[in-house]
């Protein structure tokens, strides 16, 4: 393992810039397969769901939940916000042309993988996953240590705003996962073998991706170094924005699976994992805005800050009106149908799928905004919006539970994401009002200085040593 360059600078294999007309194109491919791939996904997934409610039953579909979201949990605590740093960090570099810091944050980052992340994953892997050794050392040898070594692919090709090339990839991957999970779970009928298979064909997607990221970008995950010297404000960034990323997903995910099993309800985690998991299909449409957004809105911000605004506004209004549309003909179908569909052994799940869909509907309506806002490196406002949504649903939980079961775990949901989305919006109206964001549109600390023009024109000057992101 090396320890990386220390000088950013123009290199033999620099990777040209991006201006306005390249970012806006690459986020619409982005958005268009995105969605064509959620799509397939959606309808390939309520297939093999119910496929294993059916062959399962409720405890071990609750089980198989149980470890995905430990698991992911597990990860995201272990990551410290490092993905969403060398996103936001690399894409502006990128943009601006400065190829050797990209290079630089990915071969560090990749260090970071391989000596804390994968250590951390794998060890929880051993503490709670239950399975013959031989599926365990797949699982740990291609599902963690695997994808940790080569987690750099999705981000450089994130950071190069090739995001339709990563939906592309994703449909190939969901594919051939999908169909592991159905030979897993009709072979085995174990719940802990089909979580097994999930995670590693899953990994093969970074394998499948590399080839599709630029060569210098390329090389640099090939070769990590030790994680330091990363560009001046990287962690200040990161920490709070992991930290928030963790509160998220305690928000969001199915933790509410992972207590319920730790009180011994197994059944009542079953049928929360399916309400859930439907909700989430339901609005996956809307939610594929938002991947491609996040390297977009980054790299517009560094070479045309002042389109913002406008490109905000866009996205609001249509993640307002696919989510309005999902509700409408998307949540009472669906809750009506479910008994037919998955069995009586699941007719609980119907009225919680309701809810949990609504709650979905408001948090996707406003997920946008934390595109604008991580653009803007403001990893601590992130953290201050989960904070206080994950204080509203654990205070919830604790007096709801003992009255109304499982409906004390899914109560919340909704009025959390609320919370978090009322946080989005206030946010946002507090950065018009010290000047960050102004109704017409532009950054005035970002480009008072010089025109678009002109900072197009400086963006594209060699970085100088300690090279960190314009600053908000």
């Amino acid at each position: 393992m090396g320890t990386g360059g220390t000088e950013p600078g123009p290199g033999p294999d620099a990777v040209p810039p991006l201006d306005r007309g390249e970012l806006q194109a690459r986020a619409l491919s982005g958005v268009r397969w995105t969605a064509l791939h959620t799509v397939v996904a959606v309808g390939l997934g309520f297939g093999v769901n119910i496929l294993l409610a059916r062959v399962l039953g409720v405890v071990d579909y609750g089980r198989v939940a149980y470890l995905t979201t430990v698991i992911t949990i597990a990860g995201v605590i272990a990551e410290l916000g490092l993905g969403m740093a060398v996103v936001q960090f690399g894409t502006k570099a990128h943009a601006m042309g400065h190829t050797e810091v990209v290079r630089s944050v990915l071969s560090r980052s990749q260090g970071f993988r391989l000596l804390v992340i994968a250590p951390v994953v794998s060890l929880t892997v051993l503490l709670v996953v239950r399975v013959d050794p031989l599926l365990m050392a797949l699982a740990i040898g291609f599902g963690i240590w695997l994808k940790a070594a080569l987690s750099g692919t999705p981000a450089a090709l994130t950071i190069e705003n090739k995001t339709a090339q990563i939906a592309k990839n994703a449909m190939v991957v969901n594919l051939l996962t999908q169909v592991a999970v159905v030979v897993a779970a009709l072979t085995s009928r174990d719940a802990d073998t089909v979580w097994i298979s999930r995670v590693t064909v899953g990994a093969l997607g970074v394998v499948l991706a590399l080839p599709y990221v630029s060569r210098a970008y390329r090389r640099a995950v090939l070769h990590p170094a030790l994680p330091r010297g990363f560009p001046t404000g990287f962690w200040r960034y990161a920490v709070p924005a992991g930290v928030a990323s963790i509160l998220g997903n305690l928000i969001v995910s199915r933790t509410e699976v992972a207590f319920l099993t730790w009180s011994g309800n197994t059944a009542a985690a079953g049928l929360f994992a399916l309400a859930f998991g439907l909700a989430v299909h339901v609005f996956s449409p809307a939610q594929a805005l938002v991947g491609p957004l996040i390297p977009a809105i980054s790299g517009l911000r560094a070479v045309d800050a002042a389109s913002l605004g406008r490109a905000l506004r866009r996205t609001m209004r249509a993640s307002a009106t696919l989510s309005a549309l999902l509700v409408a003909g998307g949540l009472g179908p669906l809750a009506l149908l479910l008994q037919p569909i998955y069995g009586a052994e699941f007719a609980g799940a119907a009225p919680v799928v309701v809810a949990l869909g609504i709650g979905a509907a408001v948090a996707t309506t406003g997920s946008p905004l934390l595109a604008f806002i991580q653009a803007r490196l403001a990893g601590g406002a992130v953290l201050k919006l989960n904070l206080a949504a994950v204080v509203v649903n654990l205070v919830l939980i604790v007096a709801l539970l003992p009255v109304l079961g499982l409906w004390g775990r899914s109560s919340p949901t909704s009025p959390a994401s609320r919370c978090a989305t009322a946080s989005c919006w206030s946010r946002r109206a507090g950065t018009r009002r010290c000047g960050c964001l102004r109704r017409s549109g532009t950054w005035p600390r970002c480009s008072s200085a010089a025109s678009p023009a002109s900072s197009s024109t400086r963006s594209r000057a060699p970085p100088r040593r300690g090279w960190s992101p314009p600053p908000c």
